[in-house]
């Protein structure tokens, strides 16, 4: 299986993506990793980490930097960098069991579908008639609301068709409430309904924080957790066991610890280094 993770702009988010390395190795040894990389992110590689990624490419500066770094528009243009069927997840999530192949062209996860008649839809990134206007959405689609911390594809011409459609989605001068930037998910939603393609609906991976059991994760029906920027103090218990995983990943897969936990690291999640309230960390390591 292919995997494909970015990370661009800060150590923190190296770091994240190394932790998810370690636990894809852990769960699929023979997987084929893929890490796309801006400059600054490239110089920044310990060479004890390599042995994780068999390519690490650098990206078009133009893939992720308009005005503004904007990073869900790397995410727009990954498909151009995949070598094959692939599956993406964000940085800054963690897998607690293997990753199932869906075997359809495009599986993103989702979080809801809509049918064609609705009026409306919790998408935060766009109020829905909005959404309808700006996109010239047909009467006849569904609507589908994304979750693009984990996504699926395959390489053919249905997959690069779609994905061109999202790139042409990007919105300049979209203010939102993502750090200020273009938020991706709003590109595949509207991509989806544009083309008329509903995918299954698929949620792998737990963001909130009411189970924190690894146990409790996995038989709710999840295979992975991603890291959500949240204040909440049940998000704490989450933090704490993606911090017990990885010295549990990292000392099976390579042997040594990495160094950081995820006090350390949710100091680099764009939506914290672009609004006003950023928490204090405390400084560990592992």
């Amino acid at each position: 299986m292919n995997f494909l993770l970015i990370a661009l702009n800060s150590r923190e988010y190296l770091y994240f993506a190394i932790h998810a390395a370690i636990s894809i190795k852990f769960h699929h040894p023979d997987s084929s990793i893929q890490l796309l990389v801006d400059e600054k992110v490239s110089k920044m590689m310990p060479e004890r980490f390599m042995i994780l990624f068999d390519e690490i490419t650098l990206m078009n500066e133009d893939h992720y930097q308009r005005k503004n770094f904007e990073p869900g528009l790397a995410k727009l243009f990954m498909y151009e960098y995949c070598k094959g069927d692939t599956t993406y997840i964000d940085a800054d999530s963690l897998l607690l069991a293997p990753v199932q192949d869906m075997g359809r062209t495009l599986q993103p996860q989702t979080v809801r579908i809509y049918p064609p008649d609705s009026t409306n839809w919790n998408c935060i990134w766009m109020k829905f008639e909005q959404y309808k206007e700006t996109y010239k959405i047909p009467e006849d689609s569904f609507h589908v609301e994304t979750q693009s911390s984990f996504f699926q594809f395959q390489k053919n011409a249905e997959s690069a068709k779609f994905f061109k459609q999202a790139q042409s989605n990007f919105l300049t001068d979209h203010n939102n409430l993502w750090g200020g930037s273009f938020p991706d998910e709003l590109a595949f939603n509207a991509a989806f309904a544009q083309l008329g393609i509903a995918p299954k609906e698929y949620q792998p991976l737990y963001f909130e924080g009411n189970l924190y059991r690894e146990s409790d994760i996995l038989a709710a029906g999840y295979i992975g957790i991603s890291l959500f920027a949240n204040r909440k103090p049940q998000q704490k218990r989450i933090y704490e066991l993606y911090d017990r995983l990885i010295i549990k990943y990292s000392r099976e897969v390579l042997g040594f610890g990495t160094g950081y936990k995820t006090d350390q690291l949710m100091k680099g999640k764009h939506i914290e280094k672009n609004r006003n309230f950023i928490r204090k960390q405390t400084w560990r390591t592992i």
